[in-house]
């Protein structure tokens, strides 16, 4: 559950050592959302991602097996594709740096990190 006031979408995702749950906010008025960490309880609330000042709308993310990294599904702006980005934490879980992994003509989005091998490689 979402704290109150947040309207908490679709795909939320726990931490690895189950501290976190990381859940993106419903996109207001068809545009920005935005995305965050809270623990399991809804306390410790943290805004990591703000789409609103620039129009960037976030679909679902995912932590790394260690948990010191996410990656995330970013749509930059109107009429664009979403792409794949990585996020890095620092030590109060605040998003240190957040860097473009795909940059394609593919709709990218619905992203889990795991550890399984790469299919046909």
């Amino acid at each position: 559950m979402s704290p109150r006031g947040l309207k908490g979408f679709d795909h939320p995702d726990w931490s690895p050592d189950g501290r976190w749950v990381i859940f993106r906010t419903e996109a207001r008025n068809g545009g920005s959302s935005g995305v965050f960490v809270a623990h399991p309880d809804g306390s410790h609330v943290q805004l990591i991602l703000d789409g609103t000042r620039d129009g960037r709308q976030f679909r679902s993310s995912t932590f790394s097996p260690d948990g010191a990294q996410m990656v995330i599904s970013i749509i930059p702006g109107p009429d664009a594709n979403a792409d794949l980005w990585i996020g890095r934490f620092d030590a109060g879980e605040h998003l240190d740096s957040l860097v473009p992994l795909t940059r394609t003509e593919a709709f990218e989005s619905s992203v889990r990190w795991g550890s399984a091998p790469l299919l046909g490689g």
